[in-house]
């Protein structure tokens, strides 16, 4: 099966230099890779910028849609991503968290981006094509073990 593409309709921008910056921000030197545990998106903007810098490094991501005001997504954020075991999955498939926590414009449209109901929703996308990965998609409160199983085959 080949990944489904995340949107038609909507054109990720390329690698802004403000989105590298960022996104570089903090980080010990030499450890661009960093970034990954700390790549926080907000905007379809800084969505397609997140992708182009990091297919540069990795095939795929895991893409987290969350809000602060999710009790579910505290639950995941505290123990499942917060587990050994992800950490090092996630250390091959680094993770974008998208924030829609803000109730505006630039939260549905990242939703329709996705093809999100909402928070929390989880699933690999290859980077470079911009594509869900088919099968990966977690929706709700899950286990750890889901998540590893979805991770399993990109994390080889």
């Amino acid at each position: 099966m080949s990944p489904r593409p995340l949107a038609h309709s909507v054109a990720l921008p390329a690698l802004s230099r403000r989105a590298l910056l960022l996104a570089l921000a903090g980080l010990p030197a030499g450890r661009a890779d960093a970034a990954v545990a700390r790549t926080s998106v907000a905007s379809v903007a800084d969505f397609g910028s997140a992708l182009a810098f990091l297919s540069g490094r990795h095939a795929n991501v895991l893409v987290y849609v969350s809000a602060r005001w999710c009790p579910i997504c505290k639950a995941v954020d505290a123990t499942v991503l917060a587990s050994a075991r992800v950490r090092t999955a996630l250390r091959r498939v680094p993770l974008v968290k998208v924030d829609v926590t803000a109730s505006n414009g630039e939260s549905r449209a990242l939703l329709r981006l996705l093809a999100a109901e909402g928070p929390p929703t989880l699933f690999v996308a290859d980077a470079r094509a911009r594509a869900e990965q088919p099968g990966t998609r977690l929706v709700g409160a899950f286990p750890e073990d889901a998540l590893l199983n979805r991770l399993r085959p990109y994390t080889g």
